[in-house]
C-alpha cells in the first residue's frame, strides 16, 4: 500500500492579497519512466525527485525550451541511487534544499545529501539512518531551521530527531490509526501530528511532548499547511474538511467523490485535492472557495506536490504527471 506524504516543507511564504484564481495549462505532461510511487519532492534548481519501481531515487530534470508553454518535458538522469529495500511513502527536502529525508514501508527513515546524490551513485551506507518505526513511515517534515526532523508512522507514533547527531529527541505515541501528516509551526516551537482517527496532536517542537489536542475528522488523505495553520482531510464520507489548528474555524467541501491526496501550495494559500478519477480540484484556503480544476492525472493518486514557485503541480500514483498552474489574485 502506498501512503501519501502529507506535507512538503519547500519554501518561504509568498505575499498574497485576496482569494486566488488558478488557471490550468491544459492536459498534464506525463513523466516517462516515473512511478508507480507515493513520494514526490521538487528541487528549485534540479527538478522533481521521485521513486522508481525498483526503489531507486530518480531525478527528472526539466528540459528548457523543449515543451509547450508552462510545462517542459522531463528528461531522466542517468545517476540514481537505490536507498531503500521497501517501497517509499514519504520524501521531503530541507528548507535549504541541501538534504532529503525519505521513509519506507519497513519503518526506516534515511537522510541523504542532495548534491552528493546528483553526482554519484547514492548507496545506502552514504545515508544517515534514523529509527526505525515499528511499521511503515507515512510522513516527514523538517523543522524551519533544518536541524530537526519529524517522522510519523503507522505504528501510531510521531518521532522527533536531532539531525546533527542522529539521536531521538522524543516520541509521542498513542496516535490511534497512525499519523497521516506532520508539520512544524513557522517558529519551530510547535509540532503538529495529524492522526487518521480524527485527532490533531499538538506537540512541543523540541521534545515531541504532547501539549494539546484538536478534534478534526477521520480520513486517510491528510496534509498540514506550511507553518501548520491549516489541516486538510479527505474524509471517508467523500468530503474535504479544512480545519484551523488554532481556534474553531472549520469548513467542509463536497468535491463529489473520494479525495485520495491533498497538498498545500508553498505559501499555504491554495489547497490541491486529488480525486479518485485523477482530477485535481484547487481551493482558496482562507475561504474554501473553488479556484480551479485540473484533468487527466493518474487515477486514485496517492501524492501531490507543488514546485517551490507554485508554478507546477505534480500528481503521483501508477504514473507521475505535472501541470502548469498560475496562482494569482482574482
Amino acid at each position: 500500500m502506498r501512503i501519501c506524504c502529507g506535507v512538503l516543507t519547500l519554501c518561504a511564504a509568498l505575499a498574497l492579497a485576496g482569494p486566488r484564481a488558478a488557471l490550468a495549462g491544459g492536459a498534464p505532461t506525463k513523466i516517462p519512466g516515473a512511478g508507480p510511487t507515493g513520494a514526490l519532492a521538487f528541487h528549485p534548481e534540479y527538478g522533481l525527485f521521485t521513486e522508481d519501481a525498483d526503489g531507486s531515487y530518480v531525478l527528472f530534470a526539466p528540459v528548457p525550451g523543449k515543451g509547450r508553454p508552462g510545462v517542459e518535458p522531463y528528461s531522466r538522469r542517468d545517476d540514481r541511487g537505490c536507498l531503500h529495500d521497501k517501497a517509499v511513502n514519504a520524501l521531503v527536502l530541507s528548507p535549504d534544499f541541501k538534504w532529503a529525508a525519505s521513509g519506507d514501508n519497513g519503518g526506516n527513515v534515511l537522510v541523504w545529501d542532495v548534491l552528493h546524490s546528483l553526482g554519484n551513485p547514492h548507496k545506502r551506507e552514504d545515508a544517515k539512518k534514523l529509527g526505525p518505526h515499528g511499521r511503515a513511515v507515512s510522513c516527514l517534515a523538517f523543522s524551519p531551521d533544518g536541524k530537526r526532523l519529524a517522522s510519523g508512522g503507522l505504528d501510531d507514533t510521531c518521532r522527533l530527531w536531532d539531525l546533527a547527531g542522529g539521536q531521538a529527541l522524543g516520541v509521542c505515541d498513542g496516535i490511534a490509526g497512525g499519523v497521516g501528516a506532520v508539520a512544524f509551526s513557522a517558529d519551530g516551537k510547535t509540532l503538529y501530528a495529524a492522526g487518521r482517527n480524527g485527532k490533531l496532536h499538538v506537540l512541543d517542537g523540541a521534545t515531541a511532548k504532547e501539549t494539546g489536542r484538536v478534534e478534526t475528522a477521520a480520513g486517510e488523505a491528510l496534509a498540514l499547511s506550511p507553518g501548520g495553520a491549516w489541516l486538510a482531510i479527505g474524509t471517508a464520507e467523500r468530503k474535504l474538511a479544512l480545519v484551523a489548528t488554532a481556534g474553531k474555524d472549520r469548513k467542509e467541501i463536497d468535491p463529489g467523490q473520494l479525495v485520495t491526496a491533498v497538498a498545500f501550495s508553498p505559501d499555504g494559500a491554495t489547497l490541491a485535492a486529488a480525486l479518485k478519477d485523477g482530477s485535481v480540484r484547487l481551493y482558496d484556503t482562507p475561504t474554501a472557495g473553488a479556484a480551479g480544476k485540473l484533468e487527466g492525472g493518474p487515477v486514485a493518486p496517492t501524492a501531490l506536490a507543488f514546485s517551490p514557485d507554485a508554478a507546477t503541480l505534480a500528481s503521483a500514483g501508477d504514473s507521475v504527471c505535472v501541470w502548469s498552474v498560475t496562482l494569482g489574485g482574482k
